[in-house]
């Protein structure tokens, strides 16, 4: 599979999710909630902090806590009937 993120200003992120092929991915096998986790260097300590998306139509959607260091890194884990999915957005500003 493969993830496509879209941020807004107002720190809502949507996150899409593609075949092989980038053909949106029948979504009806997937339970409706997801798990998101913004994570930044702080004074040289790894510091993560977690927030949660739901699916709306096509898109699991939530709104991401304020980074508090750049670069930051936004992790995303889904679950369909069969097995646990991650993605990872790094090196992001």
């Amino acid at each position: 599979y493969k993830a496509e993120l879209v941020r807004s200003n107002d720190g809502t992120v949507r996150v899409y999710l593609y075949d092989s092929s980038m053909n949106p991915l029948e979504l009806k096998d997937f339970e409706k909630s997801a798990k998101g986790s913004l994570g930044a260097k702080v004074k040289g300590k790894y510091k993560t902090e977690a927030f949660s998306l739901t699916l709306e139509g096509n898109a699991f959607v939530g709104i991401a806590p304020n980074a508090p260091e750049k670069p930051f890194n936004l992790d995303f884990q889904f679950k369909d009937n069969t097995r646990e999915l991650l993605t990872a957005f790094d090196n992001l500003d």
